[in-house]
């Protein structure tokens, strides 16, 4: 943003887009004190998607599916699973 003022012309807050020869000195003293912390806090979700029945884990789970589709079947008598068929037969 530029301000101009001359004798019968004002401009005030204007956008403004200066291009300078190459080499040009300019007669400007910057002291600039840029506060920077190391330490970024980061909070991502990231999609994960792992197919159980290619882990080892895929045993452990569905023993546990085992031992609680009783209790489960008690409270939700009529589930199904994603495919639309029944959990509790």
């Amino acid at each position: 943003m530029i301000t101009l003022q001359t004798g019968g012309l004002e401009i005030i807050n204007a956008p403004t887009t200066i291009i300078l020869p190459a080499g040009t000195v300019l007669p400007i003293s910057l002291k600039l004190n840029v506060p920077v912390d190391k330490r970024v806090p980061i909070t991502m979700n990231v999609p994960v998607d792992i197919a159980l029945n290619q882990t080892d884990l895929h045993e452990p789970f569905v023993g546990l599916q085992d031992v609680m589709r009783p209790l489960y079947c008690l409270l939700e008598p009529n589930a199904t699973n994603l495919d639309g068929q029944l959990v509790c037969r």
